[in-house]
């Protein structure tokens, strides 16, 4: 790595002094011809010798020539062995020397405390000592060449340089050192006052005479790091010199490099260390492969709660779960492969999470960031680590993918996707979720005009236009409108949206949600059905209840009216013409009885006899006589889908509503026919259905859809078609009673009826009449004669003209009667003769005391009383209800002469059994 001069002679010992070899032209001739004249001397002799021996001049000749060769040879040995003993005495001073500075770069290899000037200086002395030159200058060249740090032996023998006090000095103001420095050559001047450039290369000034000087170069590779000047050796310097001082500087530039890294090593491992103590993450080093902690920052103390010489004595269980402590041969395997792979970065550090125990036994998460070490043979033998506690880091992280989860588990069931729309690129952002509303494959990007083509036809342009309004004008975004998805579903969707604006206040993008509505409209619109089939049945019961009033006292007013003209025809006796008109008075009251009784039955009022039914017989027979009061231009259909459908009720009732509804059917196409349907047929009623029908309960139903194609309702007749006295007919056409009447039959029967129509295409109406297991037989009895009888009997009604006429026939037919208008009294009269009556005729609604508990005080009073009840409305009077109450028949208000008669007979036929 050094460069300087080796130890060879002359201009050889190095390529760069190839043109000199260091000494001054002068004094390298004088020295040559003092070494050369004696060896030519000896050549010439020795020819001489050779002259007398081989030329024969006799005796003499060759004994002289034989003593010049003698001598010859004497002085040639004489001088060989002057030389070999020269050389030795040579080589043994260069030993010495040798060994001597071999010892002095030993004490300057374990001067390890010393300073750098100390070695230096040192070095310096020794240099000195080496060449025998009386003081020295050594001087450090810095990085750029340009600068000279300068030291000095012995300081007072040389106290200044040509750089004056000025440390460090510009090399270019050295004088002889600039020469060197700029030659890169060794220089000897051993005969400093007659060297010719002596003006230009002053070394030092002071009181000191230089007599002999050689200055030198140090190198490292081709660059000049040193220059160093010996002075005043008391004999020439020579080669033994430049070798001795070239090895002495290579030694010691050698000895600084290695001195100079292990200052900046100590500089930057105290650096390293301060940072390591002072850090909150642990930083630690530990040998590989046998995983021994060599180092380990005091900040574990923070992260784990053990001192660093506590730690280091710990075994990787006792402070590593286990499930970590498992995936470390893992992970150490991988970074070795890693390591020794070329297309891993090199030196890239490996970060995991593992969870670590504290010593009081809690347990954290921590991020290692770790990589090898290599030795000088490149091999990995070391791990160094940093360790930071990410525990908070990690919760939070939890807490965030679970919000996460949370939120996205909340938009999947809220069935809510976000979005994001960046103005200036139209780059579109959707969630998961929003593709899922949209039935959208994932596998592009949403783009603004396939995004737009979603909405559907009808919305479009609206909501463009509001979106424009929120990235133009700053306005929210909030709609609701319909979409058609990718595969062609149409769906209700609630959009938001709000403009964000960067930091100059410029719209940049808008961002949003948009929620899948479509359940939440469905349900709003079935609440809204079904808020109007109660707010309908809510009004269909006021009506009821208001019919009910109604026509229970007309019922008392037809009773009066029917009861007297039984009469007036009784007394009429001949009289034709004056039975002819009570005949007519008698009609009109019939059918104003039949009138309240429709009324009785729209507000389940009434009760008639109920039965099991098979439906088809009796839609075949409406049918048929329908046929006849239809025109031709009108086309039945009939679909009967069951053999027997079976419902509980009376055939006149069903009857009642089959003809109402096919009569209302031919109505709406008598102008331009058409085809009246009817389909029978079976249906089962869940749970969540019953909401839509009303009061129902869920079960198997008898089905049963009239159609026509009629003209068709308007929507906003619709909620009022079953209303009494509602109708769209012209005055004189219709009462607006059918489809009341129907309404309140198909109720009384625990069924449903509902209907749709649309204008110019026709109406359907679909009823439900829960389906009934058996058919039982049912005999009914109708008799309407008069029949005599006698008795004793206590009529009892709050209305007098009632009575009155009960009383009046009763006496025709052969019965003592006596009348009371007060429940109360009625008991009075009882009380006083219990035993004179034989049965007690009651109303059943009265002021003070009902039928009913009338009936219970009298047969507290005399059991063998026999009660009819008369009402005009026997809805809530089970059989079981009145036989409870002693009551042993009943007849309804209005009533005539002849079953009033009939009445009466069966009670007393019961008293008698």
């Amino acid at each position: 790595m050094n460069n300087l001069i080796d130890g060879k002679k002359g201009s050889e010992s190095n390529p760069k002094f190839k043109s000199i070899d260091g000494f001054a032209t002068e004094k390298k001739i004088s020295d040559s011809y003092r070494i050369l004249i004696p060896l030519y001397a000896t050549h010439i002799i020795f020819v001489l010798s050779l002259f007398f021996v081989f030329i024969p001049k006799g005796f003499i000749n060759i004994f002289v020539g034989i003593l010049i060769f003698t001598i010859l040879v004497s002085i040639y040995i004489t001088r060989l062995v002057f030389r070999i003993e020269r050389q030795n005495r040579q080589a043994a001073t260069e030993k010495k020397l040798d060994e001597l500075r071999l010892k002095k770069l030993l004490e300057l290899s374990h001067m390890a405390e010393e300073s750098i000037n100390a070695l230096a200086e040192f070095a310096l002395e020794e240099a000195c000592q080496l060449t025998q030159s009386q003081f020295g200058c050594l001087a450090f060249l810095n990085e750029d060449q340009a600068e000279l740090t300068i030291h000095r032996w012995p300081k007072e023998s040389v106290n200044e340089t040509d750089c004056g006090d000025r440390l460090p000095c510009k090399i270019r103001e050295t004088g002889l050192w600039a020469e060197v420095e700029k030659s890169g050559r060794v220089l000897v001047i051993n005969d400093y006052e007659n060297y010719a450039p002596l003006s230009k290369h002053k070394v030092c000034r002071g009181d000191v005479k230089f007599s002999r000087v050689m200055s030198a170069p140090v190198f490292e590779d081709d660059k000049i790091v040193a220059l160093i000047n010996v002075v005043n050796k008391p004999e020439n310097y020579n080669d033994s010199d430049i070798r001795q001082l070239h090895l002495m500087m290579d030694g010691l530039w050698k000895i600084l490099q290695g001195k100079k890294a292990e200052i900046e090593l100590k500089k930057s491992e105290e650096r390293y260390r301060l940072l390591a103590d002072n850090a909150t993450d642990t930083i630690w080093i530990m040998q590989f492969p046998d995983l021994n902690f060599r180092y380990v920052s005091p900040s574990i103390e923070y992260l784990l709660g053990y001192t660093p010489s506590e730690f280091l004595g710990l075994d990787m269980k006792d402070y590593m779960t286990e499930d970590s402590l498992k995936q470390v041969p893992v992970i150490i395997s991988e970074a070795l492969e890693e390591e020794f792979d070329d297309e891993v970065e090199p030196r890239r550090l490996k970060a995991v999470e593992l969870e670590l125990i504290k010593k009081e036994g809690a347990t954290i998460w921590v991020e290692i960031s770790a990589g090898f070490l290599r030795n000088d043979q490149g091999e990995p033998d070391r791990i160094l680590g940093i360790s930071r506690d990410i525990s908070d880091r990690k919760r939070s992280d939890e807490a965030l993918q679970l919000t996460t989860k949370l939120m996205r588990e909340a938009g999947r069931m809220a069935k809510v996707g976000a979005w994001s729309i960046d103005i200036k690129s139209q780059v579109i952002i959707w969630s998961d979720e929003m593709n899922l509303i949209h039935e959208r494959d994932t596998s592009s990007s949403p783009t603004f005009d396939n995004v737009t083509r979603f909405i559907a036809p009808e919305w479009r342009k609206k909501i463009v236009d509001t979106y424009y309004r929120c990235v133009g004008e700053g306005q929210s975004l909030d709609e609701e409108f319909e979409i058609i998805t990718a595969k062609g579903r149409r769906r209700w969707v609630h959009a938001t949206g709000e403009p964000v604006r960067d930091d100059t206040g410029k719209i940049t993008r808008a961002i949003g949600a948009l929620q899948d509505i479509s359940d939440r409209i469905q349900a709003d619109e079935e609440r809204k059905k079904l808020r109007q089939h109660l707010d309908q049945a809510r009004k269909m019961e006021a009506i009821g209840i208001l019919a009910g009033g109604i026509a229970h006292d007309f019922n008392n007013i037809l009773s009066g009216m029917m009861g007297f003209t039984d009469l007036a025809m009784h007394e009429a006796k001949d009289n034709e013409i004056l039975k002819g008109y009570l005949a007519q008075v008698s009609s009109g009251s019939l059918r104003a009885r039949d009138l309240v009784r429709h009324i009785l039955t729209f507000s389940r009022k009434s009760d008639v006899e109920k039965q099991p039914i098979i439906i088809n017989s009796v839609i075949k027979e409406s049918l048929k006589f329908i046929r006849a009061s239809l025109p031709a231009s009108i086309e039945i259909q009939h679909d009967l889908r069951l053999e027997q459908g079976r419902v509980f009720g009376d055939a006149t009732q069903i009857y009642q509503v089959l003809m109402g509804l096919f009569t209302n059917a031919g109505y709406a196409m008598k102008d331009n026919g058409g085809v009246l349907e009817v389909i029978l047929d079976r249906v089962k009623i869940d749970d969540g259905q019953t909401g839509f029908w009303g009061k129902i309960s869920a079960g198997k139903f008898i089905e049963l859809l009239i159609s026509d194609t009629g003209c068709g309702i308007h929507k906003k007749y619709l909620d009022r078609i079953f209303e009494p006295f509602f109708t769209t007919k012209e005055r004189g056409e219709g009462t607006g009673m059918g489809l009341a009447i129907v309404y309140g039959i198909v109720k009384e029967m625990g069924g449903a009826i509902s209907v749709y129509s649309e204008v110019g295409v026709g109406t359907t109406f679909r009823i439900l009449l829960p389906e009934h297991a058996q058919l039982e037989p049912s005999i009914i009895e109708l008799n309407t004669g008069l029949k005599k009888g006698q008795g004793n009997i206590l009529v009892v009604d709050d209305e007098k003209a009632i009575v009155e006429s009960a009383c009046e026939i009763l006496t025709l037919l052969g019965y003592s009667a006596v009348m009371e208008t007060d429940g109360i009294k009625a008991i009075e009269t009882v009380k006083n003769n219990p035993d004179h009556y034989d049965l007690v005729l009651t109303d059943m609604t009265m002021p003070h005391l009902d039928g009913f508990e009338l009936a219970k005080q009298i047969k507290k009073i005399n059991p063998d009383i026999a009660i009819v009840l008369a009402t005009g409305f026997s809805h809530g009077l089970t059989k079981e209800k009145c036989r409870d109450a002693g009551i042993a028949n009943m007849v309804m208000k209005p009533m005539t002469a002849g079953e009033l008669s009939l009445t009466i007979e069966k009670a007393m036929d019961k008293k008698e059994e």
